[in-house]
C-alpha cells in the first residue's frame, strides 16, 4: 500500500508553537477570487516575523503502482525577504489584523483509497490551520480543493463553518465500483 504524510512537517509546527502568545500583526496576500482567496500564499507578519503559509501542488502516488496525482499541500515556515508570489502579476493585499494568537489547532484530513476491499493509498494532509485570537475570534487558513493551490481566509467567531474538504465531496465511481474512499478528520492542537 502507497502511504504519504503531508501535515504540517516539525519544523513548520515549531513555527507555529513560537507565534503562540504573539501577535499577528498583519497578513498579506494575492487575492485572486472573490474578496478571501489567496494565490498559494499568505503571509502572517508577527511580533517575531514574518510567517508564510504556503499551499504548493505536489505530485503524489496515489497506488503502488507508481501512478501519481496532484496534491495542494500546506506548510508553514520563516519567511525571508521581501513577499512574492510566484506565476501571478498582481499586488498583495495587505489587511492589519494587531490580533494576539491564543492558540492553534491544524485540521489533518486523511483519505484511504480501496480497491476490492483492499487499501491500496493512504494520504493524509493538513487541511486547514485554526488560529485561535484573544478577541475571541478565529482566522482559519483554509486549502479547500485537495488539487488546488489556492488559501482561503476566513475570520469570525465560529472555525467550523470556514473549513471546507472538498476532498470529502468525492463519491464512489459507479464507472469502477471496486474503488472506495475513506475519510477521517482529526484536530491537532499545536
Amino acid at each position: 500500500m502507497s502511504g504519504v504524510n503531508k501535515t504540517i512537517n516539525a519544523d513548520g509546527m515549531r513555527v507555529l508553537r513560537d507565534i503562540v502568545d504573539e501577535a499577528i500583526v498583519s497578513l498579506e496576500a494575492v487575492i485572486v477570487a472573490r474578496d478571501n482567496v489567496a494565490w498559494g500564499v499568505v503571509r502572517l507578519n508577527t511580533t517575531l516575523g514574518p510567517v508564510e503559509v504556503r499551499n504548493r501542488i505536489e505530485e503524489l502516488p496515489i497506488n503502488d503502482e507508481g501512478e501519481m496525482d496532484e496534491f495542494g499541500v500546506l506548510s508553514v515556515m520563516v519567511a525571508n525577504g521581501a513577499f512574492v508570489v510566484d506565476d501571478v502579476d498582481q499586488e498583495a493585499s495587505v489587511c492589519s489584523l494587531d490580533e494576539m494568537v491564543t492558540s492553534i489547532t491544524l485540521i489533518n484530513g486523511r483519505v484511504v483509497t480501496y480497491e476490492d476491499g483492499e487499501a491500496i493509498a493512504d494520504r493524509s494532509y493538513t487541511q486547514a490551520i485554526v488560529f485561535e485570537l484573544a478577541s475571541g475570534e478565529y482566522l482559519v487558513l483554509d486549502k479547500g480543493a485537495w488539487f488546488s493551490e489556492m488559501i482561503t481566509i476566513n475570520m469570525g467567531p465560529e472555525p467550523s463553518v470556514f473549513i471546507s474538504d472538498d476532498s470529502e465531496d468525492w463519491e464512489d465511481d459507479p464507472e469502477e465500483p471496486s474503488i472506495h474512499y475513506g475519510w477521517e478528520r482529526a484536530f491537532v492542537r499545536v
